[in-house]
């Protein structure tokens, strides 16, 4: 009798079993999910916060006067170790480098006047992790220089060292994170920032700018609007008469794909290289507005990145040629830690993960860097910023008499932001948009406050 009514109990225990899963299944979903927030940004307390933060910069920037200028520049290598991951893909799997492939550098670029200094920081690596940024700080702030008067950018390059990002999502395009990376990279920016205001003596300065269609295009949308400026602060020693600038341009360093399993820094990398070659003392080069844009030109991979390093080259040595230069700038620097919108890691669509798993994954804050030279805005953004949006943000900036410069990884990544009436197409970049619908016009709206032309 027993026997024949085991099997009817293990049945019963079975039903049991499988209707508490459905029911934890649900209740996990209630919780850990919640349909995508798009309610106006405008409205919300953060956004409140960081305008109100962002306001009082216009005035900090406008109030400096010209003064005589100084500038120095360094270079540092990189350490890249055989076995470390690289940083870029999340198709390498976190596989370690086989080879030591090509030299990667940190550069900067010091500028100081009577009452103001602000260092240009750019390295041969993906981003500016904060962890990197906060180390970096920590340890410039013990040779006394102002956590304000540094600025922050990177290559991009999607060769470049990786291991220094701790969260799920930064570990599966930059390896598994290992402590002693971010440390080293951390020393490493901190010497070249420290040798580059170390090199200070009088200065020239000029500003270069012409534009590269030809070098990049919207891979967002077909057809759709890009940023095709390139442009540069020139700087020529008075004692030498040797010259140096730090670049900018805006298309995505992956000329080299995930195959490549050594480092190498990409177009931005041969562009440094042929300036060089040309006679100017130094060059270095920072991701202008990256978000929706892709290298393009002939051939594939590393022939691609030749040919986009030397075209640009070409173009800024041209400008050099003309170069107006001037002895004097009104110089000044400022930047903020600003709350984030909440972060909305979507499933799908109109699906995503619930605020209090997405929020843990970043700060909820994050530095907003402005710069001056003159009638020129220098902006650092923690995110991709795509053309979509910086386009018209130049444009509009130019009807009030300036001349803005949108840059990322300013010591800081949230993803991608970009105009709200594409979130719902699919494209990567609008997954990789942590930031819900109002992101792109989140931080459009704050670079408008910060330099005084909204």
């Amino acid at each position: 009798m027993k026997s024949k009514k085991r099997p009817g109990r293990m049945r019963r225990w079975a039903a049991r079993l499988s209707a508490a899963t459905a029911v934890l299944i649900v209740v996990f979903v209630a919780v850990a999910f919640r349909p995508v927030d798009r309610a106006d940004w405008k409205r919300s307390d953060s956004m409140k916060r960081a305008n109100e933060i962002v306001s009082a910069i216009p005035a900090r920037l406008d109030a400096a006067e010209e003064s005589v200028l100084e500038a120095g520049w360094a270079s540092v290598p990189l350490t890249a170790k055989v076995g470390e991951p690289l940083a870029g893909y999340a198709a390498r799997e976190g596989a370690p480098s086989v080879g030591e492939g090509e030299t990667m550098w940190a550069r900067a670029l010091c500028l100081r006047t009577e009452t103001s200094e602000v260092i240009f920081v750019t390295a041969d690596i993906l981003l500016v992790h904060h962890g990197v940024a906060d180390a970096v700080v920590e340890i410039c702030s013990l040779q006394g220089i102002d956590p304000e008067s540094l600025y922050f950018t990177a290559t991009h390059t999607h060769s470049g060292p990786g291991g220094w990002g701790p969260n799920i999502i930064e570990e599966a395009v930059c390896g598994e994170y290992d402590p002693a990376i971010v440390k080293r990279l951390a020393g490493e920016l901190a010497d070249v920032i420290i040798e580059a205001r170390e090199a200070v003596v009088p200065a020239e300065w000029a500003w270069l700018r012409t534009e590269a269609p030809e070098f990049l295009r919207n891979r967002t949308v077909d057809d759709g609007l890009i940023d095709p400026v390139l442009e540069a602060v020139a700087i020529r020693r008075k004692e030498d008469g040797a010259v140096g600038l730090f670049a900018f341009y805006g298309a995505h360093a992956t000329s080299v794909g995930a195959d490549r399993m050594t480092c190498h820094a990409d177009y931005p990398g041969v562009f440094v290289r042929e300036v060089e070659k040309a006679g100017v003392a130094f060059a270095a080069f920072g991701s202008a507005s990256v978000g929706s844009q892709a290298p393009d030109g002939p051939g594939e991979g590393e022939q691609r990145a030749v040919a986009i390093g030397k075209g640009l080259a070409g173009k800024i040595l041209g400008q050099l040629q003309t170069a107006e230069w001037k002895s004097h700038a009104a110089v000044a620097t400022v930047r903020k830690s600003i709350p984030l919108p909440d972060f909305q890691i979507r499933m799908t669509n109109n699906i995503r993960v619930a605020q209090w798993i997405a929020n843990g994954i970043h700060p909820t804050t994050a530095p907003i860097h402005f710069v001056r030279i003159n009638q020129h805005r220098i902006v650092g953004l923690p995110v991709e910023f795509s053309s979509m949006l910086s386009t018209p943000l130049r444009n509009e900036a130019k009807t009030h008499g300036l001349e803005l410069t949108p840059t990322v990884f300013n010591g800081d990544y949230v993803g991608y932001v970009l105009p709200v009436e594409i979130y719902d197409s699919g494209a990567y970049e609008t997954q990789m948009n942590f930031l819900g619908p109002g992101g792109g016009a989140w931080f459009s709206e704050l670079v408008r406050v910060g330099v005084g032309i909204e």
